[in-house]
């Protein structure tokens, strides 16, 4: 029993290679009528197991087998006197499994139209092994002779047939295959298989394995995150001037450009599908969440994902939108799940989430754990003082404004008039102002090292956001300690204001200027620098 026992575990290790080598009829083939596939097997063919001195003869039925095959990934090569050559790329062969696969070879009328005998190269891949709803599978060929056909089986139906993308050339393909499996295909494991013949008959093909499972129900998503911003109107009053400039700042990686990608966001975006909460009439500001969320590692892709509000379902979400841009000086360090906004609640109230997973039939999964987060109270507008507006400007200018209750930050961006901008600083509320140096090297975010420079008689824009924030900002946003990520957030936003810069030669004439009409309406005064008297 022992010996017999050690036979059957030799017998389960080796690996072995099944195959069938079948006949495919291109005869008056068009692209309405299918190939003739006629599963006559191909007798007396030599198949080889490239990289490896195996090489075996199909038998009456077209059927060969290789034993004995360590485990690997190989391509075959089937020949016969008077047929086009064909090969399966990349047929595995593992442990204690039995591969199988075919081959698909043609016989043309005239053995003279085959004019070289070297297949074509073939590429076949899913963008995942379990298929709910479409799937997606990249076809790609190449063949220097040309190509004739490609096709596309699955199973042993032949599914498609089509030719080089149109306008490019036609000795190569590069495509991508879309299957709907709702659409009467039942649950299941698929061999897919793309076939592509060349104009002397040659064939090279690829399988893969896929399975359709439109009836699993996708885990529910975990680590859920709520990210609650309360935003003021003046944002998007500021809003509207910046998008009358054709400019959303898209030039400078910073906290304004992405606050304001998400305000601007958040004022074209859909409702959700229930009414928002509801907000005071007498707001001037309005609340609302960005959700992030994962899936499992194991998880399979869910088709999308239902939302939920304080219970409540709210919306539907495909998949997470890369557009959105969460107002910090980095992204989370989180691979997404999902990604959705919730817009339309009231500043200063707790809400709730969760969040389920869909497959592509509307199955859903559990909900996730709830997370509950409390929207920051309204910020005032930011009122600016100077530069003034339309005014001229001397030196470099303090940028100056009234401070705004409970604002913990102040981001100060200036412009040209082409809208680049040019200087992005931040600083923090003082006891009794609110003020900054244009440049200043300690507070700054982003400096564009093209348009930086102030110039004699230009015309300049800014405006200045209020931030207040949890946890508090830190002592310098940007350290070696590492990147501030706030948890909650409100903001408001100033006018655009505009200045002219004049440089410091100006600046002194325009003294001298102010002193010499002093002087006159005086009667005139002893000038300290130039010893001389200025007469009415």
């Amino acid at each position: 029993m022992k010996v017999a026992s050690e036979e059957a575990k030799k017998r389960l290790s080796e690996e072995s290679i099944k195959g069938h080598v079948t006949e495919i009829n291109l005869t008056g083939l068009t692209d309405e009528i299918e190939p003739s596939v006629s599963g006559h097997g191909v007798p007396r063919a030599s198949v080889s197991l490239i990289g490896t001195d195996k090489v075996s003869t199909t038998n009456n039925r077209g059927e060969f087998t290789f034993s004995n095959v360590a485990s690997g990934t190989y391509d075959l090569l089937a020949k016969k006197d008077g047929w086009a050559s064909a090969m399966a790329y990349e047929v595995v062969a593992e442990v204690n499994k039995a591969t199988e696969v075919i081959l698909y070879m043609t016989k043309p009328e005239d053995a003279s139209e085959i004019k070289e005998s070297i297949p074509p190269t073939v590429f076949l891949s899913c963008s995942r092994s379990i298929i709910q709803g479409i799937g997606c599978f990249s076809v790609k060929g190449y063949d220097a002779g040309g190509i004739e056909r490609v096709l596309l089986f699955i199973d042993d139906f032949c599914e498609e047939v089509f030719h080089a993308e149109d306008g490019k050339s036609t000795y190569m393909i590069n495509t991508v295959y879309e299957w709907d499996t709702e659409e009467g295909w039942d649950d299941g494991e698929y061999t897919i298989t793309l076939v592509i013949v060349d104009k002397s008959g040659n064939t090279g093909s690829k399988s893969i394995k896929v399975t359709v499972n439109n009836s699993l129900v996708p885990e529910p998503p975990i680590n859920l995150m709520v990210f609650p911003i309360t935003i003021h109107d003046s944002v998007y009053d500021l809003l509207d001037e910046l998008d009358s400039m054709d400019t959303s700042l898209s030039a400078s990686s910073s906290p304004v450009s992405e606050i304001l990608s998400l305000a601007r966001r958040s004022q074209y975006a859909a409702s959700s599908r229930v009414k928002p909460l509801e907000i005071p009439g007498a707001s001037d500001a309005v609340g609302l969440c960005l959700l992030t969320w994962q899936l499992p590692e194991s998880a399979i892709p869910a088709a999308g994902f239902n939302i939920y509000r304080n219970g409540e379902y709210i919306d539907y979400a495909v998949s997470w939108d890369p557009s959105i841009d969460y107002p910090i000086l980095d992204r989370p360090p989180i691979g997404l799940g999902g990604i959705y906004l919730d817009e339309g609640l009231t500043p200063g109230t707790e809400v709730s989430y969760s969040v389920s997973s869909c497959n592509s039939a509307g199955k859903e999964s559990e909900k996730s754990a709830p997370v509950a987060a409390t929207l920051m109270d309204a910020l005032d507008a930011v009122s600016l003082l100077c530069p003034e507006d339309g005014g001229d400007e001397v030196f470099y200018p303090i940028f100056e404004w009234m401070p705004v209750d409970g604002a913990k930050l102040y981001l100060i961006t200036v412009m040209d008039e082409e809208a680049n901008a040019m200087w992005i600083g931040y600083t923090y509320t003082q006891e009794d102002e609110a003020w900054i140096f244009y440049g200043d090297p300690l507070l700054t975010l982003f400096c564009n090292p093209s348009h930086s420079e102030l110039e004699d008689g230009e015309t300049y824009m800014w405006f200045v956001l209020a931030i207040d924030c949890d946890p508090e900002p830190p002592a310098a946003l940007i350290s070696s300690d590492g990147i501030w990520i706030p948890e909650r957030l409100s903001i408001s936003a100033s006018e655009l204001w505009e200045f002219t810069y004049w440089d410091e030669d100006f600046g002194f004439w325009l003294l001298l200027d102010t002193v010499r009409e002093s002087a006159r309406l005086a009667g005139g005064i002893i000038c300290d620098m130039c010893k001389n008297r200025w007469c009415t």
